[in-house]
């Protein structure tokens, strides 16, 4: 929940003596609407400016996040003028949900001069507004027009928010460190929000891919479900043919086993015969191409299903290498019409990594060097994971999506491990992710820090749910 302006002076007060006199090295863009202010010193080192609409939010975190800066015009404002900058003071003002950070710079011809830097932690109404000593606006992340209240164009004179009414419950004594650790924990969410940022682009075309075929698998039921009604049309052809003079010519139905059959009154007798045929001829072919097509579009969901999983458990590193890997740009908008086609994407089959599900966690792995590629060095590149292999020689490579699992799982992805090796009995490697890199060959990889596992037999459970990843593999 957001802070009131209670709550967010008593964090500010606490957060300012731990940036105070600190230098502000660089300021990074780390998604769309979120900023991190690496800081001079010791631990905490990052700032960290969310301008969510939920949740706006200022906090401090320990330098760690090395994820690269995305393109932001106001982040190179920043940079350009808050670089080496001096973090002179930290508060807020008017008595509102609006934290003021005073630096002191020094400028071109080596004089000292003043920047502010106002967040307005509003929800839906959040902001950032860079100024100069005299209050002038150099720049802000939303900014206005002439018509608004209160514009906040280059060069016009910087306005506090008109002061509303927030957060009018009780709840109690603010808590710092319980505040602190929540923003902490919503930092999956910033990791989370910054994939889709990068790369919704690969998650759109696979969404808009796997509604298409939804769609289409809902037209072909349809077909099927009205040619089977049509099946037996035959009959009523051959009905008409055998009693041809017993019948009125211009007859607006008839009579079959107590069912009334309508005719089309434009046409005769023998032509209502002929079209009844033609439909059963026409029913009986989209029953059966229509099956096919059925079990096909099935097939592509599924696969388009499983790609869509895939992306969405890979981290941000892994999904920068797939999309170098198969020369995808954010620029490109697959699944648009060119030239009269659809643009389709799907990850490769032959190096997609399978997966089974143990009690919640996810546990990959891979049977071929590119599968064991794709999965390692693009798929889950996250460091704490545990990676299996076979010890001394060729085989499956296999991750627990998970850090510090269980015995229980280390064990059962260690005997998946030796069943996708052949073998049902050996020593097997457990190393954390970040202690292994890429050989040359492809599939080699090496470990820097290992331990082993020796296990003399394998559970029916780790066949169990082997064989189910084998039928589920046969089904895509």
């Amino acid at each position: 929940m957001p802070l009131s302006a209670k709550e967010l002076t008593e964090h500010v007060k606490t957060v300012e003596p731990k940036v105070k006199g600190r230098r502000l090295f660089r300021v990074v863009p780390y998604s769309e609407s979120v900023f991190f202010a690496i800081l001079s010193g010791k631990d905490p080192k990052r700032l960290a400016i969310v301008l969510s609409d939920e949740d706006p939010r200022i906090y401090l975190a320990p330098d760690g996040d090395e994820a690269p800066a995305l393109e932001s015009k106001f982040a190179d404002l920043l940079r350009k003028e808050l670089t080496n900058a001096c973090l002179a003071d930290a508060g807020t003002i008017n008595d509102d949900r609006v934290v003021r950070l005073s630096f002191s710079v020094v400028n071109a011809v080596y004089k000292e001069e003043k920047r502010n830097l106002y967040f307005e932690l509003i929800p839906h109404h959040a902001n950032l507004i860079l100024t100069d000593a005299d209050g002038k606006i150099l720049g802000a992340f939303r900014q206005g027009s002439l018509e608004d209240e209160r514009p906040l164009l280059r060069g016009t004179l910087y306005q506090s928010p008109r002061k509303k009414p927030f957060a009018k419950e009780e709840r109690g004594g603010f808590d710092e460190s319980s505040y602190e650790e929540d923003c902490l924990k919503k930092e999956s969410d910033l990791a989370a929000r910054r994939k889709k940022d990068r790369f919704g682009y690969l998650f759109e075309a696979l969404k808009r891919q796997k509604k298409l075929l939804e769609r289409k698998i809902r037209a072909i039921e349809g077909d099927l479900a009205n040619a089977k009604t049509h099946l037996g049309d035959g009959a009523y052809g051959d009905y008409i043919f055998m009693n041809m003079g017993d019948l009125p010519q211009n007859a607006a139905s008839l009579s079959v086993d107590g069912k009334e059959i309508p005719l089309d009154p434009r046409r005769n007798l023998s032509q209502n015969a002929q079209l009844f045929h033609k439909r059963a001829k026409k029913a009986k072919a989209t029953v059966a191409m229509g099956a096919s097509n059925l079990r096909k579009a099935e097939t592509e969901l599924a696969e388009t299903s499983n790609d869509l999983a895939l992306l969405e458990r890979a981290d941000e590193e892994g999904l920068e290498g797939l999309a170098a890997s198969w020369g995808l740009e954010p620029t490109r908008r697959i699944g648009r019409r060119k030239g009269g086609e659809r643009a389709s994407f799907r990850l490769p089959r032959e190096i997609t990594p399978r997966v089974v599900d143990y009690k919640g966690t996810k546990i990959l792995f891979g049977k071929s060097a590119k599968e064991n590629d794709c999965l390692t060095f693009l798929l889950d590149t996250s460091k704490g994971h545990a990676w299996l292999h076979v010890e001394g020689t060729t085989g499956s490579h296999v991750m627990i999506k998970k850090d510090d699992p269980s015995e229980d799982e280390i064990r059962l992805a260690a005997e998946i491990c030796l069943l996708n090796s052949g073998l049902e009995s050996g020593e097997v490697m457990i190393a954390k992710r970040g202690d292994v890199r890429k050989g040359r060959a492809p599939g080699q990889a090496i470990v820097k820090a290992f331990r082993t596992i020796c296990l003399k037999e394998v559970s029916p459970l780790a066949k169990s749910l082997l064989r189910q990843a084998k039928k589920a593999e046969l089904a895509r």
